[in-house]
């Protein structure tokens, strides 16, 4: 029994010593470097964080009312990071890494639910522990006037000479799709202006077979 009782002790001892030694281990269990632990996040909503030690990763998890593109604006000012963005049931979306300490911008294409963001280290480069600090505010940006045309089964119909205005590609995974009806033989004048980024702008047959691949 004493034996015991002295090991319990000493046990004690060494947990103490941990906590003096390396507080962010002894912090690790209740902060949310676990899904089920994730901190909630509103939309605008600036946070700070950190990696603390090698194996750490902090959870996030935020609501989204409607169909939108979550804007990801992040700042870190070491190392390279891993920014993953799940679904409720914890299904890997979307994977963006960063190359380095600096800011920036990841976007992704959401519909209404509950959502889940990872941060860790990639290790490429290595994180400074004793000074990680990182900064995250998601936003919101709202669908194009011709939504929800996402796919080609729900193309926005458009007539030959009609100008549309405001087509925004929203997040890395959007696309919009429009369809028009030509009924005679002739040559199909496309005039695209886009103030960002590069474009694919394809155009396919009604069995969606792709004809023309244009790139801006």
């Amino acid at each position: 029994m004493c034996y015991i009782k002295k090991n319990f002790i000493s046990f004690i001892f060494f947990l103490f010593l941990l906590v003096i030694w390396h507080p962010s281990l002894a912090s690790a269990s209740v902060l949310n470097n676990i899904a089920g632990n994730a901190t909630e996040i509103t939309i605008n909503q600036q946070i700070t964080d950190s990696i603390a030690y090698k194996g750490d990763c902090d959870w996030f998890k935020i609501q989204v009312n409607e169909t939108s593109s979550l804007i990801h604006n992040l700042t870190n000012n070491s190392g390279g990071l891993y920014y993953e963005i799940y679904d409720s049931s914890l299904n890997l979306l979307k994977r963006n890494n960063t190359t380095g300490p600096g800011s920036a911008t990841f976007s992704y294409k959401v519909g209404p639910g509950e959502y889940y963001i990872k941060i860790s280290e990639s290790g490429f480069p290595s994180i400074n522990y004793q000074i990680s600090n990182i900064s995250l505010t998601v936003s919101i940006r709202n669908q194009d006037p011709y939504e929800n045309n996402d796919v080609a089964g729900r193309a926005y119909a458009i007539t030959p000479g009609q100008q549309i205005n405001g087509i925004g590609i929203e997040a890395t995974n959007d696309a919009d799709w429009f369809k028009i009806q030509v009924n005679e033989t002739s040559s199909l004048i496309s005039n695209l202006t886009n103030n960002s980024g590069g474009l694919y702008y394809e155009i396919y047959d009604s069995s969606l077979n792709l004809l023309k691949r244009n790139t801006t």
